[in-house]
């Protein structure tokens, strides 16, 4: 018998088709913006009309439109499912476009330049030790899926800070790693070389890719030369690449939600077809965090309502496509770990799992994704535990229903220490990590702490447990002579 299931559909089939014609419009009306005279030529060869629109500052500037049909053969070719893979199969993601209850993940959110020290409670500039704390306390933490490398440190040289960013977290997570590929696109050559070196080569990498790229257009409709140069480098070697776009509804996008979506689903379509048509079958995912400007600040709002409404859309646009996609899923524009972070990150995931969205990135930050916390890493943690209780639904099969039970227990009789319950307490029942469900005298007794002291210790407990790193001590010597050779290219000493 079939579940129980809870699911959101935000928009019909109507809906969805006005979106897409809408997007279709712009795309081949009047196009998006790149400044990268290799991609030019490449797409030119290849039959998309180009525009020379401006020269300023020693760049070039081209309008790129995409005719119908190349949407649609895009579309056509675009996998329908993918595998990101966990440098163990236990932690592979199966990602599939239908949005199915089981396709359906958490991770973490990446590139805060600061974080709240664990012991102090300090706000400050993050370090590579951070960081490494950070994927050290993810690779532990049941209920995230996968890891985006969430920091940015201060202290290695900024040429390479992308290089060393994957080198931490691929030294000390087995879970699948994602961030963005490359600040500099001499640099992922070298980002390539180091995934192989931890795969065991090339071949094994593409088969099994251990990471996932997110690049990002800049709304509206401009894809810069970094990203558009590595999405194409990306696609030719057949890399997962996540088209990671980003309006900022009210500043780089129009106000009104529907505006905002329809320059969300055209970036992604352009995206999706520049994939497409430097290698047709390579790894593509629909990747959205559009959000709202604050009104009365004008600062990004990611803990705003329309977030989560944003991910109920855009995931109703990928599944159209049967594209496997990425959400804002849960963030908080809190400074610190309380209730405002709470209700804006569950709420807003919320949407995105129930719309079935496949990958949600959401854990460990704070103030709009400026600031990391371990504590809320662990209460993240938890907030996941309980959204992934939801999805699951409740049975209806005979057994759960219990009729031969509820009458032979009878009216006024009791289920505890019964052999059902016992059978199927833990499999019905969320049991928490860190939430306190007891008394209040058994609360007080217990210190009487807040849920983020209560965060505090438990992360501090799982570092104390979790101090090796997940590679062989060969392989990270073999990183790190890698990224020696990146400095030397670029001059750092």
């Amino acid at each position: 018998m079939k579940n129980a299931f809870l699911t959101i559909n935000l928009l019909d089939l109507e809906l969805i088709e006005k979106v897409h014609d809408a997007s279709l419009s712009i795309l081949e009306e009047m196009g998006i913006m790149i400044d990268s005279e290799k991609v030019h030529n490449i797409l030119k060869t290849k039959g998309v009309e180009s525009v020379l629109i401006d020269r300023k500052r020693g760049k070039t500037f081209w309008r790129i439109k995409f005719r119908k049909d190349i949407i649609a053969e895009a579309l056509e070719t675009a996998p329908k499912t993918i595998t990101l893979a966990g440098k163990i199969p236990k932690y592979d993601l199966h990602l599939d476009g239908k949005g199915i209850k089981r396709s359906v993940y958490f991770g973490t959110v990446g590139g805060a330049p600061m974080i709240h020290d664990l012991e102090t409670g300090e706000r400050r500039a993050s370090t590579l030790e951070d960081l490494r704390n950070c994927a050290r306390l993810v690779d532990i933490l049941e209920d995230i899926d996968y890891f985006h490398v969430m920091l940015m440190p201060s202290d290695v040289p900024t040429p390479v800070v992308d290089l060393y960013r994957w080198k931490t977290s691929f030294e000390n997570i087995s879970k699948h790693s994602m961030t963005a590929a490359a600040y500099d696109t001499r640099n992922l050559p070298f980002l390539i070389e180091m995934a192989a070196c931890v795969s065991g080569g090339e071949d094994k990498l593409r088969r099994r890719p251990i990471f996932s790229a997110t690049e990002c257009p800049v709304a509206p409709l401009y894809f810069g030369e970094r990203a558009v140069e590595n999405i194409v480098d990306l696609a030719k070697a057949g890399l997962p690449v996540i088209i990671y776009s980003e309006p900022f509804a009210g500043a780089s996008s129009p106000v009104t939600l529907a505006g905002t979506l329809v320059v969300t689903n055209s970036e992604v379509l352009a995206g999706v077809a520049i994939t497409q048509i430097i290698n047709p079958g390579s790894p593509v995912i629909y990747g959205s965090v559009s959000t709202m400007m604050d009104l009365r600040t004008g600062n990004i709002s990611f803990g705003a309502p329309e977030t989560g409404l944003f991910n109920a859309a855009t995931t109703a646009m990928a599944r159209f496509y049967g594209l496997p996609n990425l959400t804002a899923g849960g963030r908080t524009d809190s400074k610190v770990p309380d209730c405002q972070a709470g209700f804006e990150k569950q709420s807003n995931v919320l949407l995105a799992a129930l719309s079935g969205a496949n990958l949600n990135n959401m854990a460990g930050l704070l103030e709009s994704c400026y600031t990391a916390s371990l504590s809320q890493l662990v209460m993240d943690d938890e907030i996941i535990k309980r959204t992934k209780r939801l999805l699951k639904g409740f049975s209806l099969d005979n057994d759960k229903l219990a009729v031969d039970l509820i009458k032979e227990v009878g009216p006024g009789g009791q289920y505890l220490g019964n052999e059902h319950t016992l059978h199927h307490m833990l499999d019905e029942c969320l049991v928490p990590n860190i939430s306190n469900k007891g008394s209040y005298e058994d609360w007080k007794k217990k210190g009487a702490l807040s849920l983020e002291q209560v965060a505090q210790l438990k992360a501090k407990e799982l570092l104390r447990a979790n101090k090796s790193p997940t590679l062989e001590e060969e392989k990270i010597k073999e990183l790190g002579k890698i990224i020696q050779h990146a400095e030397k290219m670029h001059g750092v000493k």
